[in-house]
């Protein structure tokens, strides 16, 4: 059994989940979904389903088949018209998570998610409170309920800065999460920086908040010492922060995306339409199907293979330097067929191989295993030069360059 946790949210997630990602050891499914993607999910999937409350972090953007959905639990009526701008009454949270929990327990979840909402600046001390009252309804509810699955405690960090350094917004993070394990006994916690997107390449990903998101992981980890029974932690999705976390041994499961979805979203905000994107498999990132990129590996495949050709015997480089010229030579032939679901199906199967190569290194060689692969995407990337306008970050390394430096 592999160690990824799919989020499923779409019947292509359901058919991605078939073929390439059996081996999961359960699944993430928004309630709201269930009952449109369970029966696509293979036979006796193991699910992890979330009642989805984090929706009530925007209620002014709340899309109106989320506000019906909540609204159809006691008690969700009033949530989303608080706008959690006040702390509900606790029989008001108790009516809701009964409902809600019951509801889930139609489809024998392995895994419920206690219900939480996203902490931000400003507004600390309200939402703390109303995630007290959830953790403390759920913990009643399975005692009253003799419920036999387990709880996840979501830990969504949502102020951009929250975790960047030892800072009293870490501090409080942590403390919260140390009293949410007193109150409601998770046996898992599941954090996810709401407002990361390990993509973008930016200098303050860099320089403070990919270092950051490790430090807190390594302080979580510290915290759930002399816990018995320890509960799992969980990151993600991002595109590769939850792999380092997961290689360097500060979680036990990465929650990842299927082809997309690679970063958090607030359930029940607008729709936007997600670009096509394609896997480079050399850099270890995705990139931008503009209509310059295919010319773009055409000549990065001419590049590496005269390199390769130059440093053969140094180290082993010549013979990866012309795996990546291969790689690169067989995506330009295949470029003009990866549309859509096949596009899709491109990157889902780049990343599953690339998730099972990490799990196929032991566990104390993991962090060593990723630092070397960014640092020959590193060196790939300069080779191949920038890429095309349009593309996001243009240097081909600037990512494998910024996840390595927190490998180790």
């Amino acid at each position: 059994m592999a160690s990824h946790i799919p989020v499923v949210q779409s019947n292509r997630d359901c058919s991605l989940v078939s073929s390439d990602y059996s081996d999961s050891p359960w699944v993430r499914v928004d309630l709201k979904n269930a009952e449109t993607v369970i029966g696509r999910l293979p036979a006796g999937t193991p699910l992890w389903l979330d009642v989805g409350v984090d929706a009530l972090h925007r209620c002014d953007k709340m899309r109106n088949d989320w506000k019906a959905y909540l609204e159809g639990f006691p008690g969700g009526d009033s949530l989303v018209k608080c706008e959690l701008s006040s702390v509900p009454h606790k029989t008001l949270i108790q009516r809701f998570v009964d409902a809600s929990f019951e509801k889930c327990t139609e489809h024998d979840p392995l895994w419920l998610s206690i219900p939480q909402v996203p902490v931000i600046q400003g507004v600390e001390k309200s939402r703390n409170s109303v995630n007290r009252l959830f953790a403390t309804a759920a913990e009643d509810w399975r005692q009253r309920r003799g419920f036999g699955g387990k709880l996840m405690l979501p830990v969504i960090v949502a102020h951009k800065d929250a975790l960047n350094s030892k800072t009293n917004a870490r501090n409080q993070k942590l403390k919260e999460i140390k009293s949410a394990l007193a109150r409601c006994n998770p046996d898992g916690v599941w954090v996810v920086n709401a407002d990361l997107n390990d993509e973008e390449g930016s200098r303050p990903n860099e320089h403070n908040r990919l270092p950051g998101l490790v430090d807190f992981h390594s302080e979580l980890r510290l915290a759930l010492e002399g816990i018995d029974p320890k509960p799992v932690v969980l990151a993600g999705p991002y595109w590769a922060m939850n792999l380092v976390l997961w290689a360097r041994g500060l979680v036990d499961f990465p929650v990842i995306g299927l082809a997309t979805g690679f970063r958090y979203y607030v359930p029940g905000a607008p729709l936007s339409q997600a670009k096509e994107r394609v896997a480079l498999r050399p850099l270890r990132r995705r990139a931008e199907a503009v209509p310059e990129l295919k010319a773009w590996i055409e000549a990065a495949a001419g590049k590496l293979a005269g390199h390769a050709g130059t440093v053969r015997g140094a180290a082993g480089m010549g013979g990866w330097l012309a795996q990546s010229a291969e790689d690169f030579t067989g995506l330009a032939r295949s470029y003009d067929r990866l549309k859509d679901e096949i596009a899709h199906r491109q990157v889902a199967r780049f990343y599953k191989e690339w998730l099972d190569s990490i799990e196929a290194v032991p566990p104390d060689m993991r962090g060593i295993f990723l630092y070397q692969a960014f640092s020959a995407a590193d060196v790939v990337g300069r080779i191949a030069g920038n890429l095309p306008e349009g593309v996001n970050p243009r240097h081909p390394g600037r990512l494998a360059r910024q996840y390595m430096l927190n490998c180790l």
